[in-house]
């Protein structure tokens, strides 16, 4: 126990090292540590503004197909309507993304640190198409999209905790915003199911 906290107070303490090091800008977030210690692995990994971006359009893009899906598989009337109204919000979500990356001169791209989300949304699209439709395949339907949103609302949220350029931090809370008016409504209809 005690060399796990030592090993963990080192991690903390490099971490800070590079951290002050090799900044060259307040918005320079590149830099991303990886420490294996006894307990685990630390990851502390800061997304640039590009991979942020990415991320978040991967996810859009992600929840735009299984709403699809969902319009032509899901039997209960409130499901459909909570795909429609996804469809929607994550295109318009996904414009502003690239409204951005135009505007800050950004090529968005998807963190190689966390090709989860990509891999996840492929298995999740794989077995969504492969199941009968029915109440399972509604519920499972919600318990992904839930998912997805937890995960990039997580990244944002720690986003924001950094210093971010104001256009940035505007999209960043619009996206805050947008995740946290609907997840509830996904929730909820899980629940009733």
């Amino acid at each position: 126990m005690q060399n796990t906290r030592h090993a963990l107070i080192t991690a903390v303490c490099l971490v800070a090292l590079v951290a002050c090091s090799g900044r060259d800008s307040e918005y320079d977030d590149t830099s991303g540590v990886q420490i294996d210690t006894a307990a685990g692995v630390i990851d502390l990994r800061e997304y640039t503004e590009a991979e942020l971006l990415g991320l978040i359009g991967l996810a859009n893009d992600g929840t735009i197909e299984l709403a699809k899906i969902a319009q032509q598989m899901a039997t209960t009337p409130e499901v459909k309507t909570l795909a429609g109204k996804a469809m929607q919000g994550h295109t318009d979500l996904d414009k502003k993304a690239k409204d951005l990356a135009a505007q800050l001169n950004l090529t968005p791209n998807v963190p190689t640190a966390d090709e989860s989300l990509a891999e996840n949304q492929r298995k999740w699209t794989e077995e969504l198409k492969s199941m009968q439709k029915g109440k399972d395949w509604d519920k499972k339907y919600l318990e992904y999209e839930i998912s997805r949103h937890e995960t990039v609302l997580d990244e944002v949220n720690d986003a924001l905790s950094r210093e971010q350029r104001p256009e940035m931090k505007m999209f960043l809370e619009t996206v805050t915003t947008h995740i946290e008016g609907h997840l509830p409504a996904y929730r909820e209809q899980r629940d009733k199911l």
